[in-house]
């Protein structure tokens, strides 16, 4: 059954496959996050810093995920709108993410440190 949104226009079953298929690729960044603990398990040697990125991962990739795989399932006009609203925020993430590392390669040519 398609939901209509409060103007009365059927949501779109491309645009609920294109945010189910985000919400699969966030959650796959998110276990992709976890795969250096898994690589490293029983590791003598490992210092536990493996760990760093499947928890900031688990704040932030994790939730948007399930947000917009959830708003996409759903289909209603509203849950379309958080949907709308958590790939955005996946977009800031991103954005926020590709300057750090920009940043990060711009010291390392500049030699700072």
């Amino acid at each position: 059954m398609i939901s209509t949104d409060p103007s009365g226009a059927p949501s779109s079953r491309a645009l609920r496959a294109t945010f189910i298929v985000a919400g699969v690729v966030l959650l796959a960044l998110w276990g992709a996050s976890a795969l250096p603990i898994v690589d490293n398990w029983n590791n003598p040697n490992e210092d536990g810093f493996d760990a760093i990125p499947v928890f900031y991962a688990s704040l932030t990739v994790l939730p948007i995920g399930l947000v917009v795989l959830a708003g996409a399932i759903q289909g209603s006009a509203s849950s379309m709108r958080r949907a709308r609203g958590g790939l955005i925020a996946a977009a800031v993430v991103l954005g926020i993410l590709v300057l750090f590392l920009g940043f990060m390669q711009l010291a390392t040519v500049m030699n700072w440190g």
